[in-house]
């Protein structure tokens, strides 16, 4: 085999392993949902941004960091159920840093204020998404808390 062969079967093995991620992503939809949502925010920011000089340090700024959301978003599906409160920190923290730095641009004329209400409200609703979709831990859980509840209907004698 020569080395072109050797670096076809390389880049053959390489996307089997890395297949289309929206196969290995539809069958978690609340992945597939914070994906597609923290998509759709890097996106609408590289549009707002399509709108700076390509001199304005902010353009590249935010599109790092968005980025950066997005790449780390990614991590969600492989995250343990003891490393979830960590990754929603950071999270958190990573978008309050874009979030901040909209607003920055707003208030100095880069962002309309709309623009930015609009991104900052959808960077709101992934963080509530992302809490509500917090992973639940039944590892310690032997028996359900619904174990112990009582019915409050009278026995019935069968007569």
């Amino acid at each position: 085999m020569d080395n072109t062969e050797i670096e076809k079967n390389k880049r053959m093995e390489i996307v089997k392993k890395n297949t289309d991620l929206s196969t290995n992503i539809d069958t978690e939809s609340d992945f597939t949902l914070v994906c597609k949502k923290t998509e759709k925010l890097a996106s609408a920011v590289y549009l707002i941004t399509n709108l700076f000089s390509d001199s304005e340090p902010m353009k590249w700024t935010l599109r790092k960091k968005v980025s950066d959301i997005l790449s780390f978003i990614i991590t969600y599906k492989d995250i343990r159920q003891s490393e979830f409160p960590s990754f929603i920190h950071n999270v958190k923290t990573r978008v309050l840093e874009v979030v901040s730095l909209l607003e920055v641009s707003s208030l100095g004329g880069l962002v309309s204020t709309m623009n930015f209400s609009i991104l900052k409200q959808e960077f709101s609703n992934l963080l509530e998404l992302l809490n509500n979709n917090q992973k639940s831990d039944f590892s310690n859980e032997i028996l359900p808390g619904s174990f112990f509840e009582i019915s409050h209907k009278p026995y019935s004698t069968g007569q």
